[in-house]
């Protein structure tokens, strides 16, 4: 449970890091 809440929290970081990079590029 532990593993899987660690691999949600690292795809919702490169999402999130995607989007930023999205905005500023824009």
């Amino acid at each position: 449970m532990t593993s899987l809440f660690q691999i949600l929290m690292l795809l919702l970081n490169i999402v999130w890091f995607i989007v930023i990079a999205h905005v500023i590029m824009s």
